[in-house]
């Protein structure tokens, strides 16, 4: 995301163009370490899942979420006043779509760990009374 937004340049005769700059090699590097070390947090966590961890993994997580964030709408401020209403309809529109198939998937996967435990409740009974 931060290597594409940092290849955008204004063009002068051809509005936004995407060109090889030197700073898009500094952010290649950026992100491998940071991914490094996000990577080193989820497997720290699946060994040890204490409190500190799971900090750690929701800063990350946070940081990351900033950054595509902000890698989205960075190229916006490129973008002509006279459009603005229209992206920031098509952008609220957005979020409340991804927002609810978020809330589904949630619900659904919460659902499925419910049926999960039961069954698992259940042949543990099953075993017991066998």
């Amino acid at each position: 995301m931060l290597g594409s937004a940092a290849a955008v340049r204004i063009g002068k005769e051809a509005g936004l163009q995407f060109i090889w700059h030197w700073t898009i090699a500094v952010v290649a590097l950026v992100a491998i370490v940071w991914n490094w070390r996000f990577w080193r947090v989820v497997w720290q966590l699946q060994e040890t899942p204490d409190r500190k961890t799971k900090n750690k993994l929701g800063f990350y997580l946070g940081v990351l979420f900033l950054l595509g964030i902000g890698s989205f709408l960075y190229p916006i401020r490129f973008v002509e006043l006279s459009y603005l209403s229209g992206i920031a309809k098509g952008l609220v529109t957005a979020v409340i779509f991804l927002g609810t198939m978020f809330w589904l998937i949630y619900k659904c996967g919460k659902g499925l760990a419910e049926i999960d435990a039961a069954e698992l409740k259940r042949q543990s009974r099953a075993v017991e009374n066998a």
